[in-house]
């Protein structure tokens, strides 16, 4: 858990890289080309921005499904990118949530 909170930055999101695709044990590439199918998330035209929305998403949804015996520690952290996310714009979370799930099962 250490290496992945090393990502999350002071307002929230996470950093897209190389270390959060082996934090996650996913290959980079794969990151890659799930982030790219994704519409709700080619509309965003900041491509940094995109790569931490996508970032936060995947490390959200494995706290949540690694993390669960550790809820009050999850939880800050979960409320902290949430509030993040809320922010940038981005209409419809659902299938981004969706498609991290599914990559990270």
């Amino acid at each position: 858990m250490g290496n992945l909170l090393a990502l999350q930055n002071t307002q929230g999101a996470f950093v897209y890289s190389a270390e959060l695709a082996k934090a996650l044990g996913v290959a980079l590439s794969s990151l890659d080309a799930a982030m790219s199918s994704l519409p709700q998330l080619t509309q965003v035209a900041d491509p940094d921005l995109r790569r931490r929305i996508w970032a936060t998403v995947l490390a959200l949804v494995y706290l949540k499904s690694k993390l669960a015996n550790l809820a009050e520690e999850r939880e800050l952290i979960e409320q902290k990118s949430k509030k993040w996310l809320a922010g940038q714009g981005v209409k419809d979370q659902e299938p981004i949530f969706a498609a991290a799930e599914q990559l990270l099962q």
